[in-house]
């Protein structure tokens, strides 16, 4: 009797050590790839001297006083799923970016469209981008899905800068400081 209660505690001793080994391992979940984008080439989007005479233009949203057009090759790699490229804005550098150009009675709206695809052009208005000073952060899809794998595309970004409200003497001169990935592409 005594031997069957001896077997007994010991095959209970193990089942129960089983069955903790079992509660105390850990179960991962492991994604089959992360989704990123980089932005491969393309240069900084400079703003040479813009000069503004009263008599030229009228303050307005359509006003336009200065186009950059600058190109741009992005490659994103897709571990899973398919998604569209969005560009987002840096929300603390546009925030102070778009109150000093507001102040100076100026303004800007945006587009970026893929390269070789006439119906991908998104754009981004004077007051969207204004959004970010309220500490908006500002996102939109552009362009086709990227397919799983690696994808390289080409993008234009055009800039047009506005006159939205009559111009002062006292904001004639003003520098902006540059500073990196203020635009940024992601899955």
């Amino acid at each position: 009797m005594t031997e069957w209660i001896f077997n007994l505690k010991t095959k209970l001793t193990v089942l129960v050590m089983m069955l903790c080994s079992l509660c105390v391992t850990k179960v991962y979940a492991v994604e089959l790839g992360i989704n990123e984008c980089a932005v491969t080439s393309g240069q900084n989007i400079n703003l040479r001297s813009i000069n503004l005479t009263t008599d030229d233009f009228k303050p307005g949203t359509d006003s336009v006083i200065y186009t950059i057009n600058q190109d741009a090759v992005f490659k994103c790699y897709m571990g899973y799923d398919t998604q569209f490229p969005q560009l987002v804005f840096n929300q603390g550098y546009f925030s102070k970016f778009t109150k000093t150009l507001d102040a100076m009675g100026l303004g800007f709206r945006m587009s970026i469209k893929e390269t070789g695809n006439a119906s991908s052009a998104v754009s981004f208005s004077w007051d969207e981008i204004k959004s970010t000073q309220s500490g908006n952060e500002l996102r939109k899809e552009f362009g086709t899905k990227l397919p799983v794998g690696t994808t390289e595309r080409k993008v234009r970004i055009t800039l047009d800068f506005l006159y939205t409200k009559a111009y002062s003497e006292s904001s004639a001169v003003t520098a902006f400081t540059g500073i990196s990935n203020v635009l940024n592409i992601v899955p």
